[in-house]
Parts: C-alpha cells; sequence; structure tokens
C-alpha cells in the first residue's frame, strides 16, 4: 500500500511518501538506490527513512502541481527484517493536484506556491539564528530553517554530534516527549527507572518520559512499555499536545 495511491490524480505537492510493507522491513545492500522522479525523467532529491513496516521517502522541496512522479524501489534497495531477503523492484507513479486558484484581482505576476505548513496561524518564518547555521545539512535558504532555528535557541532541540539536524529523520515517542517538556518548561523529574519494562534507569529518555505522564500528556501500550523508539505518529503527537493545553 503505498501514499499516495498508485495512480492518484490528486496528490498533495508537499509531505513525504510512504510505501508500507506486510512485515519489517531494513535497509538493503542498494539502499540509496531509490529514486523519484518526474515526467521527463529529472531525478529529484529525496530522504529516506523505515520505520518497522513502512519506507518513508521525503522530496528535499514541494512537487510542481499538475505533474506526473514515479517512484522506483529497484531489486535489493530492502530486505526483510526477520530473514534478511531482498525484496524485488517496485515502481508506481501518481500525479499531483493542479495548480490552485486564487481570488483577487492585479494583473501581472502569476500565482507561487503555497509555503510547506504555512498555516493561518504560522504565516511568518522566524528569524535564522547562528545555531542553525551550524547545521551542515540544513541550506541557509531552507523554508524550515527560521523555525528550527527559534526552537534550538530555546533548547527544545538539538542537532547531532557529526554537526547535522536530519531535518527529514522522523521524531521517536522518546524525542518528542523530551520536546514537549522543554517547551512547556516543566520541572523535569529525577532520574529513575520509571514504570515502563522497556525504560531502564540510565536511560536519556527517561526523565522525560516520566515529567509527560506526570502531566497526563501521555501514556503507554497495554503491556507496560512506552516503546521509545518507535515513531511518533500523528495521533500521538496531537493526544500529547492537547494533553497539555489542557493544564
Amino acid at each position: 500500500m503505498t501514499n499516495p495511491a498508485s495512480g492518484d490524480a490528486d496528490a498533495p505537492i508537499d509531505g513525504p511518501i510512504t510505501v508500507m510493507y506486510s512485515a519489517n522491513i531494513q535497509e538493503g545492500d542498494t539502499w540509496s538506490a531509490i529514486t523519484l522522479k518526474d515526467a521527463g525523467e529529472t531525478t529529484v532529491t529525496i530522504a529516506a527513512a523505515i520505520s518497522q513496516k513502512t519506507l518513508t521517502i521525503t522530496p528535499a522541496a514541494s512537487l510542481a502541481y499538475a505533474s506526473t512522479y514515479t517512484i522506483t524501489i529497484p531489486n535489493g534497495v530492502i530486505k526483510n527484517a526477520v530473514n534478511t531477503s531482498t525484496i524485488s523492484l517496485y515502481s508506481f507513479s501518481f500525479t499531483t493536484a493542479d495548480t490552485p486558484t486564487g481570488g483577487g484581482g492585479g494583473g501581472g505576476g502569476g500565482s507561487s506556491s503555497p509555503t510547506p505548513l504555512q498555516d493561518k496561524e504560522l504565516t511568518q518564518t522566524p528569524e535564522a539564528t547562528e545555531s542553525a547555521s551550524l547545521f551542515t545539512d540544513i541550506a541557509p535558504d531552507a523554508w524550515y530553517e527560521g523555525f528550527v532555528a527559534e526552537l534550538i535557541s530555546r533548547s527544545i532541540i538539538n542537532g547531532y554530534p557529526d554537526g547535522t539536524f536530519k531535518p527529514v529523520k522522523p521524531v521517536t515517542r522518546a524525542e518528542f516527549a523530551k520536546m514537549v517538556c522543554i517547551a512547556m518548561g516543566w520541572d523535569i523529574v529525577a532520574q529513575s527507572a520509571g514504570p515502563f519494562t522497556d525504560i531502564k534507569e540510565g536511560n536519556w529518555a527517561a526523565r522525560y518520559i516520566e515529567t509527560i505522564k506526570k502531566h497526563g500528556a501521555i501514556g503507554g501500550y497495554t503491556d507496560n512499555t512506552f516503546r521509545p523508539n518507535k515513531t511518533a505518529t500523528r495521533a500521538e503527537m496531537a493526544k500529547m499536545i492537547a494533553g497539555v493545553l489542557k493544564e
């Protein structure tokens, strides 16, 4: 199963492309061979990541409107996580939505594509700070640079020891728990093993997970685990945010 679906004629120009497999998967020997190309065979820069059964492919920039794209996953790119057998070549195509028509008059210039994540409440990009420029994988003109810089300045997020930020890497439940705790300014509880069987004393995220649980923003699973390395879904993030807004 893919999203957008194969043959979709109204796919969004922003957001990740996902491929769901029937079993857990892992990177194969030809991992870097995944391609996203337009109808003219122009290659689009992408980043790819795996979480359990899902392959997520994220374009580095918005796709063009009313354009057909093809994802190709060659033989050997993906392996079964259990028996390490390679998964055969897979390819699918989709077409993005037509250019939206805008109201309002005025002659001259044509309409421009909307900035990703530009909602009614989020219409201005914070000014970039020196912190953001330290990351080797964030271009100075990246649309999200200012937002990253704002969160860096507040110590809500940080980068990796190799000097990268990995902007398209999925966020884990543990990482998002830490972001929420710091953003809310909560007092972080003392280090301890915590209530979850898979969070041992000494785990870097234990304090943040206990703190966010204390504030009722998130719980664990029925088997008494937290699964800190599991990718945080949009639904889980919505629950955490809604929980803290009740305070």
